[in-house]
């Protein structure tokens, strides 16, 4: 018979705790993962939402950038119409009455150079005008239009 001692009793591999272990192994490591997921997921999230917060923040900021320059493009076109709708022609008007009650031929040519520096700034202004119309009609070619304004 074979007799077998204490000893080597001791040693007989225990699969099954062996197992036991393993599986608690995996669980744990599931369990960091999981964890470290979590982790993960919840930075994403704040991280989106202050990504969020930030381009609503800066969008406002444009938009109300826009307001103030729209505000004071309005200004600076009010202007412009006072000095050429107004003041220009009054100037002209007071040139030509100046010129033709002097006798004086320096000022009369000076009176020349201001007339024609005057007249050339309302010229100009004028074919500004004139190529925006131009331009905004041509672009308007471009828009979509509703099938109820077509013809």
């Amino acid at each position: 018979m074979l007799n077998i001692s204490s000893s080597q009793q001791h040693h007989k591999p225990n699969y099954a705790g062996t197992l036991n272990q393993n599986i608690m192994h995996m669980k744990r490591d599931m369990s960091n993962n999981d964890n470290v997921e979590q982790m993960l997921s919840n930075h994403l999230a704040k991280i989106n939402q202050r990504l969020s917060d930030f381009e609503s923040r800066i969008l406002t900021q444009f938009y109300e950038l826009e307001k103030k320059i729209d505000k004071q493009d309005e200004r600076i076109c009010d202007i412009e119409h006072l000095i050429y709708d107004a003041c220009m022609p009054s100037i002209l008007l007071t040139n030509d009455v100046a010129f033709q009650s002097t006798r004086h031929h320096p000022t009369k040519q000076e009176l020349t150079k201001y007339i024609n520096f005057i007249q050339k700034a309302v010229d100009n202004r004028e074919r500004s005008k004139k190529r925006a119309t131009r331009l905004l009609s041509s672009t308007s070619n471009f828009l979509p239009q509703n099938d109820n304004e077509q013809v």
